[in-house]
């Protein structure tokens, strides 16, 4: 049965600024927690994106073959068929405490380096058959929204549902259709069902969403993806 992940979220890929130099925050907070499956998208203020029903992947048509599990490697966004996020992974974000989290003295997930994303480790890397949902966190730059070297996931909110997502593992190379996407403000993660309940072949993409005038953060951003095709390496 899938469960759901108990998201504790400060800020998703959060910067700050001082005396004109930037200092990227944390990527992700979560606690480790499941419960029962949500029966129902919850009720937060997010606004939502969904793919019209039989909307096909805008990515390479693939079959779906059996691949083993194997860790992230690297991750790609396309939108309008163009490729705007071509990332290596940096390995897992763990659930410690640092001093780029958001809180003081609370624990964050927070990816190793800014120009990497990293899975987070809850759910699973991707696999045929699925067993988990893919988490995959990355910061996001608001004083340094074109170098992706300061803030690798700064172009994740321009992902839109029908674009595609790829994830590349050691073992395989896999194919998401975006579905939905939201923009969910940091408290309200852990009650949005789109985004904490695991599901096989799904993949979850985690950053900051940066207001339009770049003076501020609106809340995650988070873009979730069914896979649509996968092929062993």
């Amino acid at each position: 049965m899938a469960a759901v992940l108990a998201f504790v979220v400060a800020c998703a890929g959060c910067a700050s600024s001082s005396a004109g130099s930037s200092v990227e925050g944390p990527v992700a907070s979560a606690a480790a927690t499941a419960g029962p499956a949500a029966t129902s998208p919850a009720s937060a203020s997010s606004t939502s994106s969904s793919a019209p029903e039989g909307n096909p992947s805008t990515g390479p048509s693939t079959a779906i073959q059996p691949v083993a599990s194997g860790e992230l490697v690297a991750f790609r966004a396309e939108h309008n068929r163009t490729t705007i996020i071509d990332a290596q992974s940096s390995g897992l974000a763990r659930y410690n405490t640092s001093e780029s989290c958001e809180v003081p003295g609370q624990p964050c997930y927070d990816a190793p380096t800014f120009d990497k994303v990293a899975r987070i480790d809850l759910g699973a890397p991707p696999q045929v058959p699925g067993t988990d949902t893919t988490f995959v966190a990355g910061h996001s730059n608001r004083y340094h929204p074109d170098d992706p070297r300061r803030g690798v996931f700064s172009r994740l909110q321009d992902v839109r549902a029908g674009d595609t997502v790829v994830l590349t593992t050691t073992k395989g190379v896999f194919t998401y259709a975006v579905t939905t996407v939201l923009t969910v403000p940091f408290d309200k993660l852990t009650s949005t069902d789109e985004v904490v309940r695991v599901r096989a072949d799904t993949v979850v993409a985690i950053s900051c969403a940066v207001a339009p005038d770049g003076g501020s953060y609106l809340g995650n951003y988070v873009v979730v993806g069914t896979l649509r095709g996968s092929a062993p390496r």
